[in-house]
């Protein structure tokens, strides 16, 4: 029987809540600071007063969603928007890894239009926004049949009316790791009469140091020790553009132009008991996206959306090692053009809230891989093309003032091919999936004013895309290899949730089906370690998990401790799966107003070591902290992270016919200073391009 190892596909399940806010908004803010302006005192009148507050920063349930309210809160202070999610409710947020809700990978929205970044690149996409500019934050932990059934969850970014003439701002961030990096940000806004302008650039340099020791053992190369050092450089460019025209008061026309590109460079040294290895990987990587989008206002019942959005994404990454006086070296060149069809309508009537619409996708992804290895050439192109159709229908009713119902079908049709050639066997791989699947979501949301609950369940799929299928083999820094597979078929995703948030607590429960569940895994090839995917029979999660919000001493210092806790159980009858173990995660947030717009936040994370089947995995803690002051315009931050260098990741094989060991620290101390310039013109307020009721989104 094949053994194999799985890693971490669960880590996603450390999930976040926050607290409700009630409509007594009033109640709950605080006066910090009050300047008065006495422009003239005459009988005892006076003609200004300046009252500038800042009310805490809560969260509301509106419907299937909840709200975070950011207008009068300190929001504004933290030196940019990346950071300052990390402090708000609900949201699971680190550095270099995907936003999460309720443990579930969330994609990121501008004024409902997506992203369509991830990782670091969306990271760096929200170190460039001005906190100053956002005025709410959307999240919505069971999106509805109007989102891709792929979509786990939803973070809305919605920002301001557009009331100012012009804005300027820009900023830097430097610090120092084991090397320096930084980043500066300039973005500019103007308002015209019909038109609106946001032009926004960012340029990053980054440098991070790794190291890593690992053990291996196979029954045909025995016992493999050995430490891998790595220094990478990378450098990036991002430049956003977007136009908003009002032909009239009913229709607006969004003209939106995104792109980030850059290089990585990585130099990777490993010794031990097997042959020294020296490794250079460089990669040049671009990607953009445009978009085309017509509102319109048909009545005050009816709204139109239809748009268009093109991608494309363009990788090449040249690698050469040096390993026993012999060369190893591998090309690949990848393309991704994506195009993306829509039209969205949203109808109110008596009956409720109705969205219904079509859209459609194609992609057309090449790679011309290469690979010099012992002395052979390999070319193996692969090709994927991809056609989806979806119709989608979901509906609103409103049972009372305090209870609501969502009910949404989706059907997906989706029509896949896909090609491989081997120069080496002089044989052509190619294989086909056609299928259509009918999804659907229920919800049903009540409250009492005082205690908001939702109780939704939903079906999903998960389609396998070109990564999980390509299987040429990818060589790197150390001795392990990585490879898809063809043979990945589709999953069926079934999910039960239920949130009450009651007071200052939140508390979650949520138990997943999935058939056919599509998972990275470990396996042994000819004495190497190989990473692939593979369908397994079944998984099912359990999770729970509390998070408390209160504010001390007038308000003035906010505290967030949550703790959660998953349970994974994997099925399937070609494995040896072992019992597993609890997975828990605690984390504290603090937020301190120390006045006169000095802010302090103290974070702190620790994972336990688990079992999830088939691999022990290490337990891990981080503690950040910063410090910042508002003078005016700019605003100052200094920040230290993982000051104990304490966030390892670590992992190990539960198996018995051969083993894997690993552990290892990606460079995440740092210390950096960040300062932001931001100049605004007069208030302008002789038209609004936004003032269309739209209640579709825009999804890629």
């Amino acid at each position: 029987m094949k053994k194999i190892i799985i890693p971490l596909f669960i880590l996603s399940t450390l999930n976040t809540f926050g607290q409700h806010d009630s409509s007594k908004n009033v109640a709950n803010d605080s006066i910090n600071r009050t300047n008065i302006n006495k422009t003239e005192i005459a009988d005892e009148v006076l003609d200004e007063i300046i009252v500038d507050f800042k009310r805490q920063i809560q969260l509301k349930q509106n419907g299937s969603k909840y709200e975070i309210n950011l207008e009068g809160t300190n929001f504004k202070q933290f030196p940019d928007t990346w950071e300052g999610m990390k402090s708000l409710p609900l949201l699971q947020t680190k550095d270099r890894e995907p936003l999460k809700i309720n443990g579930k990978t969330a994609i990121v929205e501008i004024d409902g239009i997506r992203t369509e970044l991830n990782g670091e690149q969306l990271e760096n996409y929200l170190r460039s926004l001005n906190p100053e500019n956002l005025k709410k934050i959307e999240l919505i932990s069971n999106p509805g049949a109007m989102y891709d059934s792929s979509v786990g969850a939803v973070v809305n970014i919605v920002l301001k009316e557009k009331d100012e003439q012009y804005q300027f701002s820009v900023s830097e961030n430097g610090g120092i790791r084991t090397k320096p990096f930084s980043y500066t940000n300039v973005n500019y806004s103007q308002n015209f009469k019909k038109l609106y302008l946001y032009a926004n650039y960012n340029f990053g340099y980054s440098t991070l140091s790794s190291n890593s020791e690992t053990n291996i053992y196979t029954p045909l190369n025995g016992n493999q020790n050995y430490i891998l050092n790595s220094d990478n450089i990378g450098r990036s460019h991002n430049l956003q553009l977007n136009l908003v025209y009002q032909l009239n008061e009913k229709n607006n026309v969004y003209f939106s132009g995104f792109y980030t590109g850059g290089n990585v460079d990585e130099m990777g040294l490993m010794n031990g008991n097997i042959p020294s290895r020296s490794s250079h990987n460089k990669t040049y990587s671009d990607f953009y996206r445009f978009s085309q989008v017509w509102k319109s206002q048909i009545s005050d019942k009816f709204n139109l959306k239809v748009g268009s959005y093109q991608v494309v994404n363009t990788t090449n990454s040249n690698f050469a090692a040096v390993q026993n006086n012999a060369d190893l070296s591998q090309k690949l060149n990848n393309d991704t053009p994506i195009i993306i069809g829509f039209a969205d309508a949203n109808l109110t009537s008596k009956l409720g809230i109705t969205e219904f619409g079509t859209r459609f996708h194609s992609i057309n992804q090449k790679n011309e891989n290469q690979s010099f290895v012992a002395n052979q050439l390999e070319s193996a192109p692969f090709t994927y093309n991809e056609k989806v159709l979806s119709f989608y229908l979901n509906h609103s009713y409103q049972l009372s003032d305090k209870k609501s119902i969502v009910v949404g079908l989706r059907t997906e049709n989706t029509f896949s091919d896909y090609s491989f050639k081997n120069s080496l066997i002089d044989r052509e791989f190619s294989k086909s999936q056609k299928y259509t699947n009918l999804l659907y979501n229920i919800g049903y949301y009540w409250n009492n004013e005082k205690v908001y609950q939702s109780l939704a369940f939903r079906k999903q799929i998960s389609r396998p895309n070109y990564a999980y299928i390509n299987p040429f083999k990818n060589i790197g820094s150390d001795i392990t290899q990585s490879a898809g597979d063809m043979d990945i078929t589709p999953a069926l995703h079934y999910s039960l949730n239920y949130e009450i948030l009651v007071n200052k607590f939140v508390f979650s429960l949520s138990g997943s089906y999935v058939d056919n569940y599509i998972t990275s895994f470990m396996d042994e090839d000819n004495g190497v370690i190989l990473t692939t995917y593979k369908n397994f029979d079944q998984v099912y999660l359990f999770n729970g998990g509390v998070e408390y919000n209160e504010s001390l001493f007038n308000k003035k210092w906010n505290l967030k401790p949550s703790l959660y806790v998953t349970l994974p159980k994997m099925v399937d009858n070609e494995y040896d799966i072992k019992k597993p173990s609890p997975i828990t995660s605690f984390s504290l947030h603090n937020v301190v107003d120390l006045g006169r717009d000095y802010m302090f936040t103290l974070y702190f994370n620790y994972a336990s070591t688990f079992k999830d089947g088939l691999l022990k995995h290490r337990h891990n803690e981080m503690v950040n902290v910063s410090f910042s002051k508002r003078i005016k315009n700019l605003n100052f931050t200094l920040y230290a992270n993982d000051i104990f260098k304490t966030y390892k990741s670590g992992s190990q094989t539960l198996l018995d016919n051969y083993s894997f060991n690993s552990q290892s620290y990606n460079d995440f101390r740092s210390v950096g200073l960040s300062i932001r310039y931001t100049l605004s013109g007069k208030n302008f307020s002789a038209k609004q391009v936004e003032n269309i009721d739209d209640k579709t989104m825009n999804r890629l």
